[in-house]
């Protein structure tokens, strides 16, 4: 069976997703939504990097939605959850990177579920993180333990030659106190990380009072990123979540970025490497740590490479699901889908 694929944002990531899907036996991409204006009318495979492949990028999204598709990719740089349900109630499947991890645990799930059901589609969050390592991975993780205290996820990231709107998006370069002031701020950089939290309690069967969201900052010591991160602004942050049980945590999301490796704070001597790492405080206690590489290529490549990889391998798992809001609760797990050969 060949699925006919929409790519719905071409960011970095979504940029080797095309690649990908050009190179599949069972995938066609029919169509690209651009979130830039000046994207619009290119061919896809250009945007990739791969050469004309006789597919026009869109800015109207409302083009891409009458076309006839099975699945969307979905890129957008954070959680957007206006902007899903349309593309559900046209008849397509939707794979998304950010977001989509729990809707359950959102005030949104109830929308995007008739959604599905009007659309006859179904959604499925994916990638790396959000995704693999704050669903399967600490879920098999609790299968070898039978007490649980705390399950704590770590990520640090080295955010170094990354897309600059992106960067600043995040809120690299910022103000540190303008930042601390930004009652929205904790809400939208940790939105994907609360639905983790939520999911591996719910999962594992841990119950919990309430959800906290923290952020920190560290300034850059000096200017980096081609000036985009000035001396004294934000060249470090750290996002958490916890789901939270009798005053303390159960479940904890544990994130660090920086674009500045010599910054002074308490966070770097940790982040030895690139990694994930995902331990259990419970009887007996459990520690995995995951890292990423790619031949010829960063671990930044080689995190973007795998979150790719992952959406792509979900494709065949979402399309033939029941319509629905779907969850690493409700699925099988996804696996190399006709990896390709070295």
């Amino acid at each position: 069976m060949t699925y006919r694929m929409i790519q719905w944002y071409t960011g970095e990531i979504a940029q080797e997703q095309i690649r990908l899907i050009h190179r599949h036996p069972e995938l066609e991409l029919v169509g690209a939504v651009v979130f830039h204006e000046e994207k619009s009318g290119l061919d896809v495979g250009e945007i990739a990097g791969i050469g004309p492949i006789g597919v026009q990028a869109t800015a109207d999204a409302n083009v891409a939605l009458a076309l006839d598709a099975d699945c969307v990719l979905y890129n957008a740089p954070f959680a957007n959850y206006a902007e899903i349900p349309s593309i559900l109630s046209s008849g397509k499947n939707v794979v998304t990177v950010v977001g989509g991890t729990y809707p359950k645990a959102t005030p949104h799930y109830d929308a995007l579920q008739r959604s599905c059901l009007e659309g006859q589609s179904s959604l499925l969050g994916s990638g790396i993180h959000p995704g693999l390592h704050g669903d399967y991975l600490p879920l098999l993780a609790t299968s070898a333990t039978h007490t649980i205290r705390h399950v704590r996820i770590r990520e640090w990231g080295n955010m170094s030659g990354y897309v600059p709107t992106t960067l600043r998006f995040m809120g690299f370069g910022e103000s540190i106190e303008d930042l601390r002031q930004r009652e929205d701020y904790a809400e939208y950089m940790t939105t994907a990380y609360r639905e983790m939290v939520q999911l591996v309690a719910d999962g594992a069967g841990l119950d919990f009072d309430e959800v906290r969201s923290e952020c920190d900052f560290a300034p850059a010591t000096c200017d980096c990123e081609n000036g985009l991160v000035r001396r004294g602004t934000a060249a470090g942050i750290r996002v958490a979540a916890h789901a939270m049980s009798n005053g303390r945590p159960i479940v904890t999301e544990d994130i660090l970025w920086y674009v500045d490796s010599d910054l002074d704070s308490e966070w770097i001597p940790e982040a030895e490497h690139d990694d994930y790492v995902l331990e259990i405080d419970g009887e007996p206690n459990l520690k995995l740590r995951v890292g990423f590489s790619q031949d010829g290529g960063t671990i930044l490549d080689a995190a973007k490479t795998s979150t790719a990889a992952r959406m792509v391998n979900s494709i065949p798992v979402v399309c033939s699901a029941d319509p629905g809001v779907l969850t690493a609760l409700d699925v099988p797990v996804p696996r190399g889908w006709r990896p390709f050969r070295g």
